[in-house]
């Protein structure tokens, strides 16, 4: 699903090759009714998936810029998303059937740090912190998508697995120093 009525908004990550990444596995899981919560909305492009799909949508970032834009491109959508500022689960109650989240996966540069890219000193601690939290907003039976980076993705997908999700690889793309992909991730109701 292309979306041609985002605007870019300065200071916001704009949709790139990760986000519609992202997206596709949106479009491919997501059905009407669903409660969904994108975990880093940047400009909205995926919650604007997600709504265009019939999803009940909330979105979070914790750039308060990024909110706003997510806001004005829902509304210039023609879509609902609720939108708040929160760092990962800060300011989330409630439970969802799909959480997302494209995070920072690159290793910190201590030169120009740039919090939409960082994702700490090895690239993989908003990644460890997302998956230490989804759980407690899973609606039960629910699921959430990980863009991860074949160079940071070793430790979270071990984390995952230590704290008992099945995880399956439902979408990558090749670039030249990585391959970016995405993980779904879900318990077993035992």
């Amino acid at each position: 699903m292309i979306i041609p009525g985002i605007k870019r908004c300065p200071g916001v990550y704009p949709p790139s090759d990760d986000t519609y990444l992202l997206a596709d596995a949106v479009e491919q899981r997501v059905s009407k009714g669903d409660s969904f919560l994108e975990v880093g909305c940047g400009s909205g492009y995926v919650s604007i998936v997600a709504a265009l799909l019939g999803a009940n949508v909330d979105a979070v970032d914790m750039n308060p810029r990024a909110v706003e834009c997510t806001l004005r491109n829902a509304e210039l959508n023609g879509v609902r998303v609720n939108a708040w500022v929160s760092d990962l689960f800060s300011n989330v109650k409630g439970a969802y059937d799909w959480i997302v989240m494209n995070p920072p996966y690159l290793p910190a540069d201590e030169r120009a740090p740039d919090t939409a890219l960082d994702g700490g000193f090895s690239g993989a601690e908003i990644s460890l912190r997302f998956i230490k939290d989804v759980g407690e907003h899973l609606a039960e039976g629910g699921r959430f998508l990980l863009l991860m980076s074949s160079i940071t993705a070793a430790e979270p997908l071990r984390l995952a697995r230590r704290l008992g999700y099945r995880l399956r690889t439902v979408a990558r793309k090749r670039f030249f120093m990585e391959e970016l992909f995405v993980v779904e991730g879900w318990k077993n109701a035992d």
